[in-house]
């Protein structure tokens, strides 16, 4: 889910136009993702579609392929990528009795050589451990790295790597596109990168990396994002449309 995961996390945009659909929300109804329209530096762009049963995220669907979801009760299990109806990639996900994620695979269906595995260890001081494999689409068992993920006011703070990276978090004070998913505030560290739950991501330091991801927001009235820009690698603009 690293291309679904990059989603969630600050994505670029730029909008003059959306103003109508943006004030059809209102705070007394269930705010929810439906679409958003990324243009790149080469002028490229990249549509995402949001499908959801209530507030359960069924399905996401771009200009490349399809995620698929798979919910048990409140939890999502499962998520399975496709291209062309070809399955690419599967991803699960197992949790604690407390519905917290203990175990998170993503395996590679076509190259069945590649496999990921992270193991995350809950601690008394509200620190989450991880440790992350490799192996094939079998098997995960060769451990590569572990990590540390810190918390600040219930969003990810910094993520810090044995092999001596550290990644660190700043958020706004608005709220996420994703805040009211099902699900998807237990799932937001996977895959060696955080998200934000609650607020936006406006600043990713990475301190083996020169090229730190900056992200500014406009907001409609109930404080959603509705466009940004990000800047880091390349300038990445975007569109965010809502129910």
């Amino acid at each position: 889910m690293k291309k679904l995961l990059y989603l969630f996390s600050a994505v670029a945009l730029t909008l003059t136009s959306c103003s109508n659909e943006d004030d059809s929300n209102n705070s007394s109804s269930t705010v929810l993702l439906t679409k958003i329209i990324e243009t790149f530096e080469d002028n490229s762009t990249l549509t995402t579609e949001f499908r959801y049963s209530g507030t359960k995220l069924t399905r996401i669907t771009d200009d490349d392929g399809r995620f698929d979801f798979t919910y048990t009760n409140d939890l999502i299990t499962e998520v399975k990528y496709y291209e062309s109806n070809t399955l690419l990639q599967t991803e699960t996900y197992q949790y604690d009795s407390s519905g917290r994620v203990t175990t998170y695979v993503i395996i590679d269906n076509i190259d069945t050589d590649w496999g990921n595995k992270e193991t995350y260890t809950y601690n008394t001081n509200g620190t989450v451990s991880v440790n992350y494999y490799s192996g094939d689409a079998s098997s995960q068992t060769n451990l590569d790295r572990t990590g540390t993920i810190t918390f600040l006011n219930g969003e990810i703070n910094q993520i810090s790597f044995s092999d001596g990276k550290i990644i660190t978090y700043s958020y706004d004070n608005k709220n996420n596109p994703f805040k009211n998913v099902t699900g998807y505030d237990k799932i937001n560290f996977c895959n060696q990168e955080g998200n934000g739950v609650l607020h936006n991501i406006i600043q990713e330091d990475d301190s083996t990396d020169l090229d730190d991801i900056s992200t500014t927001y406009t907001y409609n009235s109930n404080d959603y994002p509705i466009t940004s820009t990000e800047t880091g690698f390349e300038v990445t603009t975007a569109q965010y449309f809502y129910n």
